[in-house]
C-alpha cells in the first residue's frame, strides 16, 4: 500500500480528484480533508467534501461541515447551494424541521440555513413561511450572484412542489427595480422550463423575450428556447436553421453551448457531415466527451483534426454510444415476445395490503421505477425481484447502482442520448455488467403530443411496452394509479416514504392515456 503520510498538497488534490472519479468515497474524503488543512475557508473544497460525505450516506456529517464553515463566515455560493438543497437531494424533506428550527435560531439570517428553510416549509404546503425564508436568504446574501442562484434554486422547487404563484413570487423577490423586468421574465421562464411546463404562460415568455433584441442573456434564451422544443418534439432542421441564425448575428460570448446543441442534434438527424464540420470549426468542442457522447463517437472516428492523440477515455464514451444508439432494436429483442411475462411496477401506494409480491415475482421480467423499495415489509406487496430499471435521465447518478448485476437501465427522457449530462455514472454501472438503453426518440414524441408535456416514466414505459408487444394485459401492471397523489385527500406519492408528486407531469392527462393503453389491441405506433 503506498504511504500517503508525507504527501504535498499537489498529490493529494490528484488523490482526491481520481478517488472521486472512482467512487472511492473514504479516500476521497480523506484527501479532501487533508487540503482543507491548508484552506479551511475554501468553498470548492467544501462543497466537493460536502459530496462525498452526503453520496456516502453521511448526512449530519455533511451537514456539520457546512454550519462549522458558515460559522467561520464562509459564504460560498457552491457550499450555500448544496446546503439548501440537502433535505431534497437525500430525500429528507418530511423530516427536517426540527433541526431546521434548531439551525435558525443558531444561525440568524444565515442565507443557506433560510433557504434550506424556505425548501423545507414549502414542502410541508406552509408557502407564507416559505417565502419568508425566502426573502431573507435572498436579502441576505452577500452578493448578486449569490442572490440569483438562491431566487432561482427556490422558486424551481417550490414550483415543482405545486405552488406556482409563489415561485412567480420568488423569482421577482429584491427586484423592485422596472430595469430588472426582464431578468425577472427570464427567471420565470428558467422555472417553467425547468419543469417542462409546455403551456401559454412558458411560449408567452418565450415570445417576450425574444422579442427583446438587446436582452443581454440572448444566446442562453436561444439555448433554452431550442432544448425546450427538443425534449418535447424531437429535433429538426427548423431548429438548426434557428441556431445558424442566431450564430450568424447574434453575440460570439457564450456560444459553446449552442455549438453543441447543432452538432448533437446533427447527430441525431443522421447528418454526421455537418456535425464533424461543426467539431472542426470549434476544436473546444473536443473537451466536451464525457458530457456530450456524439462528440466521443466524432473524435474516435474522425481523430481530433490536429496532431494531438485522441485521450484513450474517449473511446469508452464512442462504444457508451454505439451501445445507446442501438436501444430500440435491444429493447424490442428483450421486451417486444408477448409470451415473455413482465409485470411493470409502479411506486403508488394503492398496492399496500394486496399482497401481489409473489405474483410480481413470478413474471419473467420485473420492471420498476427510479427509487423503490423491495426490502421487507414491502417485498410482500410489491415483490422483491428487479431486472429493468426505468430513471429519468436528470436524476440523481446513484440510483442503479446497487442492483444485480445484469439489471437492464433504461433511461427514459426523449433526445438524453444527444442533449447534454454526465455519462461518467452511466459508463461505470456498463463496466459493472449493466446493460443501458435509452428512451426511443420517436416513442417519446409521439408521447409528449398526447400529453402536452413530459410524461412520466411509469407513462413512458408503459407506452414503450404497448408499441413494441401491440397488447397489454391489465393484470401485469401494479403500483398505478397517477391521482391518488393529487388534491385534498393526496397520499403519498410513494409507497415507502412520504413523498410529494412533482408538478412536472399532468397525472389526470396521464390516467387517461394509460387507461387507453388497454381499450383496443391497436399499437401506440
Amino acid at each position: 500500500m503506498r504511504d500517503i503520510s508525507n504527501l504535498g498538497p499537489r498529490e493529494w488534490k490528484a488523490i482526491a480528484a481520481q478517488a472521486e472519479d472512482e467512487e472511492d468515497l473514504a479516500l476521497a474524503a480523506t484527501a479532501l480533508d487533508h487540503l482543507l488543512k491548508q484552506n479551511a475557508r475554501d468553498d470548492i473544497l467544501l462543497a466537493r467534501l460536502f459530496r462525498v460525505y452526503s453520496n456516502g450516506g453521511q448526512r449530519q456529517k455533511a451537514l456539520q461541515l457546512a454550519e462549522s464553515a458558515f460559522a467561520d463566515g464562509v459564504r460560498g455560493r457552491r457550499l450555500t447551494s448544496m446546503y439548501i438543497l440537502s433535505d431534497f437531494t437525500s430525500y429528507n424533506l418530511p423530516n427536517c424541521l426540527d433541526d431546521i428550527e434548531a439551525k435558525l435560531a443558531l444561525f440568524r439570517h444565515n442565507p443557506a440555513v433560510e433557504g434550506r428553510a424556505a425548501m423545507a416549509y414549502a414542502w410541508h404546503g406552509d408557502v407564507d413561511r416559505a417565502l419568508d425564508h425566502a426573502r431573507v436568504a435572498i436579502a441576505r446574501a452577500d452578493e448578486a450572484a449569490t442572490a440569483d442562484m438562491i431566487r432561482l434554486m427556490l422558486a424551481r422547487r417550490v414550483y415543482q412542489l405545486s405552488h406556482r404563484d409563489a415561485a412567480d413570487r420568488i423569482c421577482r423577490m429584491g427586484r423592485q427595480s422596472p430595469d430588472l423586468r426582464p431578468a425577472i421574465l427570464f427567471d420565470r421562464l428558467l422555472v417553467r422550463t425547468g419543469n417542462v411546463a409546455n403551456d401559454a404562460t412558458t411560449h408567452q415568455l418565450f415570445r417576450q423575450l425574444l422579442a427583446m433584441d438587446d436582452f443581454p442573456r440572448r444566446t442562453e434564451l436561444v439555448a433554452q428556447h431550442i432544448d425546450f422544443r427538443w425534449r418535447l418534439n424531437g429535433p429538426s432542421p427548423a431548429l438548426l436553421d434557428e441556431i445558424d441564425q442566431h450564430l450568424a448575428s447574434g453575440p460570439r460570448q457564450d456560444i459553446i453551448p449552442l455549438t453543441l446543441m447543432k452538432l448533437s442534434m446533427a447527430m441525431q438527424l443522421g447528418d454526421e457531415v455537418l456535425a464533424l464540420q461543426t467539431l472542426r470549426s470549434q476544436p473546444e468542442l473536443a473537451r466536451k466527451a464525457s458530457a456530450c457522447l456524439p462528440v466521443a463517437r466524432l473524435l474516435r472516428d474522425h481523430g481530433t483534426g490536429t496532431d494531438a492523440p485522441v485521450d484513450p477515455e474517449v473511446a469508452a464514451y464512442a462504444s457508451l454510444y454505439d451501445e445507446l444508439a442501438d436501444s430500440e432494436a435491444v429493447l424490442r429483442k428483450r421486451l417486444g415476445n408477448p409470451d415473455v411475462t413482465c409485470a411493470v411496477v409502479g411506486n403508488s401506494s394503492c398496492e399496500i395490503g394486496r399482497g401481489h409480491g409473489g405474483q410480481i415475482d413470478a413474471h419473467d421480467e420485473v420492471v420498476r421505477f427510479n427509487r423503490f423499495d423491495t426490502s421487507p415489509p414491502f417485498d410482500r406487496d410489491y415483490g422483491s425481484r428487479t431486472t429493468i430499471l426505468v430513471r429519468v435521465g436528470n436524476d440523481r447518478p446513484e440510483i442503479g447502482l446497487n442492483l444485480p448485476l445484469n439489471t437492464l437501465v433504461v433511461i427514459s427522457s426523449g433526445s438524453i442520448l444527444y442533449r447534454g449530462r454526465s455519462w461518467r455514472a452511466a459508463l461505470r454501472m456498463r463496466d459493472e455488467g449493466h446493460q443501458l438503453c435509452v428512451f426511443p426518440q420517436r416513442f417519446h414524441t409521439q408521447l409528449s403530443k398526447m400529453v402536452i408535456g413530459s410524461p412520466s416514466s411509469g407513462l413512458s414505459f408503459v407506452h414503450l411496452l404497448k408499441a413494441l408487444r401491440g397488447t397489454l394485459r391489465r393484470e401485469d401492471f401494479f403500483g398505478f394509479a397517477f391521482v391518488d397523489q393529487i388534491g385534498s385527500q393526496a397520499k403519498s406519492a410513494h409507497y415507502f416514504e412520504a413523498a410529494k408528486p412533482s408538478a412536472v407531469h399532468q397525472w389526470d392527462r396521464e390516467l387517461e392515456i394509460f387507461n387507453a393503453m388497454f381499450d383496443d389491441g391497436a399499437p401506440c405506433d
